[in-house]
């Protein structure tokens, strides 16, 4: 995610975030800044064995394991 993002951001995507608030203007660590937040509306598409489709938001993935390392 973070790859698909940087790239996205180095070929001149607006980030959002505000890179100054970050104070870089790395594509790569505004890309792990937008991830860590859970601003990208990226969806996951995963086939499972039996042909069937999975999508799942990034956001709502990136929740379910923050859930899970706080029960640790």
């Amino acid at each position: 995610m973070v790859a698909a993002r940087a790239k996205q951001l180095a070929m001149g995507a607006q980030p959002l975030i505000n890179p100054q608030e970050l104070g870089t203007y790395d594509p790569i660590d505004i890309a792990i800044e937008e991830v860590r937040r859970g601003l990208l509306p990226f969806i996951i598409v995963r086939t499972l064995p039996n042909g069937r489709h999975l999508r799942i938001k990034l956001k709502d993935l990136l929740d379910l394991s923050r859930n899970f390392d706080a029960k640790i």
